[in-house]
């Protein structure tokens, strides 16, 4: 079953966009792999869309899970927080549930 999470966090876009990947145990990337990643609309801003599949271990003492996949988005709030929203799963029901996964992070608004 897969699982979403909304969370603003601290740090930077590269540096949680690199958090999810090496939880597939992806090398990190740069700056120029960054830019080309696409981009997504969330709540009233814009953020990367980040997509990885593989072995996924979350690194809270959780067993690793074969065959799963992530489809998220990063994006700075301009203030130092980040907003994320992070969808992870058995790979089919994933890619699935990408198209939804936009849509929903376009519903969403910030409040004070």
């Amino acid at each position: 079953m897969s699982e979403a999470w909304v969370s603003i966090s601290s740090g930077s876009v590269p540096d949680n966009v690199n958090r999810w990947l090496k939880q597939f145990s992806i090398a990190p990337i740069d700056a120029a792999a960054l830019a080309k990643l696409p981009m997504a609309k969330i709540a009233d801003t814009t953020g990367v869309f980040v997509t990885a599949s593989g072995d996924y271990a979350s690194g809270m003492g959780a067993a690793t899970q074969p065959g799963f996949a992530l489809a998220g988005i990063v994006a700075s709030l301009g203030d130092g927080r980040i907003l994320t929203l992070k969808m992870v799963g058995p790979k089919a029901e994933v890619e699935a549930a990408k198209p939804t996964l936009e849509s929903f992070a376009q519903t969403l608004k910030m409040t004070e």
